[in-house]
């Protein structure tokens, strides 16, 4: 799955976000995360890391309401 770039609503930072097909667990800072298939894992656009150390889940229906595919 890879990042793309979105931004969310007007005054917070951009993030990356990959939509994740299958139900899936994502280990964090907070811990174990999960989600299920067609949620999003994100982080934010500063962090160029590969990891997942401040990641969070965005169910689909919440991240379609909230973000935008960035053009930059």
């Amino acid at each position: 799955h890879s990042f793309r770039k979105y931004l969310p609503d007007p005054g917070k930072s951009r993030v990356f976000a990959a939509r994740i097909d299958h139900d899936f667990e994502v280990s964090t800072s907070r811990g174990i995360l999960r989600g299920k298939g067609g949620d999003y894992v994100l982080k934010s656009a500063e962090d160029e890391n590969t990891e997942f150390p401040d990641a969070w889940v965005v169910g689909a229906e919440i991240f379609d309401a909230t973000y935008r595919k960035d053009s930059v």
